[in-house]
């Protein structure tokens, strides 16, 4: 690059940091002032403000004050967060330049940053958001012919340029235009950093088809899928913070939930967002949801309880309960329970007062059917409605009579404002008597309709899925349910409407999508009816085929036209040499892996079979040699591993964390934890341990793929036994040691 480009690229940085330092202190005292404004205000109104509303005039001085005072916190918290924004912009101010030309002028240089600064009374802008639409050409086009849309509107313009530009603590480091083939160099670069034990920002590079799926916000449901280390999680949160950029009027991050099955990944991606300049959003554990939509006396096994107990040695239990769980997860059962809803027909009562008839059963069937009331709830609100309507009517067109059948009763005088009473009061109990009426000929509980539904499935399947509702009927009893029955337990009294549904959430991310089920998906969706979507799955790193999706095509089946997919193609975590290893394994099983997916090719070390007679001395050494890495995870099968490294280890002296619960966060730098709550982390470097250890089943392709493809720089397999026969084809991308 000409020293020229250099200089003037220098030069603007220069303009860019003066603005910021010119700006700084004048938001300070601004800060300043409004803090001392809001401090007044308060002081005022409690001291001579109108305690009392006597009159149009006390109400009027109480919002007055009122309003000022919130006006003057709004603008104390937009002050605040522009000099959050702007201390943030200090050190590293943008990352990209592009020049650009239209038919209407010159062509104009544009600047690109994780945030948008402009000159607040020339309205110069300095640098343009990333999330901003002419900023989408930087991620989505080469020079030449591009375009990019505002407000649905396309503007074709000629890219004349793309660069990157290096900025480290606010001076600048390096430029590059991407035609000078630098672009694979720089993010080569960026990958082959240490690790912290939080999410990065990766808005310097975002890749095409990554910028795609960011960007892509006119669909209800978008599903984002693709191999380990395609960006999935990070795409998922860039997206959410261009969603709160483009939909500022529509929603806000209190309308935003983030939803996983542990506690770990919540931490682990805490600060994507605030380093964003947006306010954090909500999240969620699933389990916690299905506990808070039944009743608390139910005890429910937990979702990783499940995962465990799948893996017992039991077998005739374990056959037993995985076919009725492949029964249980199915689209026929959710078919079922949502016909069972639509055309469940209500058993209605005669409705009489006091010996006269009203309307009989079969009539008011005939009234209530001649309206289509939409959801299960609503049908059975409308049918209440007809009866609590047709009581009212009864009782204001016969008024007369019933006052003189009141009197008749009472027999004593009373006067006519007691009268008066006395019917008001018969109307609502007779009102109340005939819905409790209903209510029980309905049967109308959540446990009676969930047993109801689970025998008239298994009268059905004509003995194909016997002992299914006694099991129920026993647990239920006992108040005790597999975590599978408790998802069709909660889905039943949703349907009912007995569960609140979340109506002020208009945007939910689940990440690890393909670990949950068909069942999980339909209960979320009634949950949150006024949300939109964003999926983040890879089918492949599923945790148990038993429960889990298995194809994408089920996510279709769940949410229809209103999903659009978007795959990411390309792996960009590991190295070379551990994407390789993974890619075989992974191809063993599905011979079109690799023909669907690539990896960026990163250099880095041979992964290390270590046949050892000692795994916990062999991993302690190891470890010597990775004190140089921020993040390095130590990944077993099971707990019980997990809990002998650790302890070994502790023993030794070594300063480790055991992780071996879904609520737990990462803390240390050296990590031990058992493979499943490994989901959607990275480190440095991986130790797995034992993993060759006992029975080798159908999901162990996916096991060590999802162990392999943790590790971002260099990878070992500490075992007591020699590499398994059907693995031997992957002998070739490891390098062997025998202690």
């Amino acid at each position: 690059m000409e020293t020229r480009e250099f200089q003037e690229e220098q030069q603007y940085l220069e303009r860019v940091e003066r603005y910021i330092e010119k700006r700084i202190p004048i938001l300070l005292e601004k800060k300043d002032e409004l803090r001392k404004d809001i401090g007044k205000g308060r002081k005022d109104m409690w001291e001579e403000g109108r305690h009392g509303v006597n009159d149009f005039d006390d109400i009027v001085d109480l919002t007055l004050r009122s309003e000022v005072i919130v006006s003057d916190e709004k603008q104390y918290i937009e002050n605040l967060k522009e000099l959050q924004k702007l201390e943030k912009m200090k050190e590293n101010p943008y990352f990209a330049r592009i020049d650009i030309q239209d038919e209407y002028g010159p062509a104009e240089s544009f600047y690109i940053g994780a945030l948008g600064l402009k000159d607040d009374k020339t309205f110069d802008m300095y640098v343009c958001d990333w999330r901003a639409p002419i900023s989408s050409l930087f991620y989505g086009f080469d020079v030449g012919e591009a375009w990019y849309e505002v407000e649905g509107r396309r503007l074709d313009v000629n890219l004349q340029r793309k660069r990157q530009i290096q900025i480290a603590e606010g001076q600048l480091q390096n430029i590059y235009d991407t035609d000078s083939s630098m672009h694979d160099a720089i993010l080569g670069e960026i990958l082959s950093g240490n690790t912290v034990n939080k999410l990065r920002v990766i808005v310097s590079s975002i890749q095409k088809e990554q910028n795609t799926a960011i960007r892509k916000i006119d669909k209800k449901a978008v599903l984002i899928y693709g191999p380990a280390g395609s960006g999935k999680t990070s795409v998922g949160l860039h997206r959410l913070a261009y969603i709160l950029y483009h939909q500022r009027e529509q929603l806000s991050a209190k309308n935003i939930v983030i939803l996983s099955n542990s506690n770990i990944y919540h931490s682990y991606v805490s600060g994507i967002l605030p380093a964003l300049c947006e306010d954090e959003v909500s999240h969620s554990i699933f389990q916690d949801i299905l506990q808070k939509g039944l009743p608390g006396d139910i005890r429910i096994e937990g979702y990783y309880q499940q995962y465990k107990a799948l893996q017992a040695k039991c077998v005739v239990e374990l056959k037993e309960r995985k076919q009725l769980l492949e029964i249980k997860y199915s689209k026929e059962m959710l078919g079922f329970i949502r016909k069972y809803f639509e055309e469940y027909e209500f058993v209605l009562p005669d409705l009489k007062y006091s010996g006269h008839l009203i309307l009989s059963a079969e009539d008011l069937s005939r009234k209530v059917s001649r309206v289509t009331y939409g959801s299960f709830k609503r049908r059975y609100e409308g049918v209440e409605d007809t009866i609590r309507k047709l009581y009212e009517d009864y009782f204001a067109e016969h008024k007369e009579e019933i006052y003189e059948e009141l009197e008749e009763k009472v027999r004593d005088y009373i006067s006519q404002q007691e009268l008066e009473v006395l019917y008001i009061k018969t109307k609502k109990q007779v009102i109340h008597n005939a819905l409790e009426r209903l209510k029980d000929r309905n049967r109308l509980d959540g446990e009676v309709q969930l047993l109801e539904i689970v025998k008239a499935f298994e009268e059905k399947q004509s003995g194909a899925v016997m002992g299914m509702y006694a099991r129920l009927q026993a647990d239920m009893a006992d108040k005790h349910l597999w975590y599978e029955d408790a998802l069709l337990y909660l889905l039943v009294r949703i349907y009912m409407g007995e569960v609140k549904t979340y109506q002020n959430v208009l945007h939910v991310l689940i990440d690890e999508a393909q670990d949950y089920s068909m069942l999980h998906l339909a209960i979320l969706k009634m949950l949150y009816p006024k949300s939109s979507y964003t999926l983040l799955a890879d089918v492949c790193q599923a945790i148990s085929p038993a429960t889990t999706i298995g194809s994408y095509e089920e996510f279709q089946w769940v949410f229809g036209e209103e999903l659009e997919q978007l795959p990411l193609l390309k792996s960009y975590r590991s190295s070379g040499s551990i994407n390789a290893l993974a890619f075989q394994m992974m191809s063993r099983f599905q011979k079109e892996y690799s023909e669907t997916y690539s990896y960026f090719q990163r250099e880095g070390k041979k992964p290390r079979y270590i046949c050892s007679k000692n795994r916990y001395e062999t991993i302690q050494k190891l470890l010597k040699g990775l004190d140089h890495y921020n993040m390095v995870g130590i990944l077993t099968k099971d707990e019980k591993e997990a809990h002998r490294i650790y302890e070994e280890l502790t023993k030794c002296g070594e300063k480790v964390q055991l992780i071996d619960k879904p609520y737990d966060e990462m803390k240390e730098r050296i990590i031990v934890l058992p493979l499943v709550y490994s989901k959607g982390l990275e480190f440095d470097a991986v130790i797995a341990s034992n993993f060759m250890e006992g029975e080798i089943d159908d999901s162990f392709a996916s096991s060590m793929y999802l162990a392999c493809t943790r590790a971002l720089h260099e990878l070992f397999f500490v075992e007591t036994r020699e590499l398994p026969a059907q693995w031997q084809a992957c002998e070739e991308y490891l390098e062997m040691v025998k202690e």
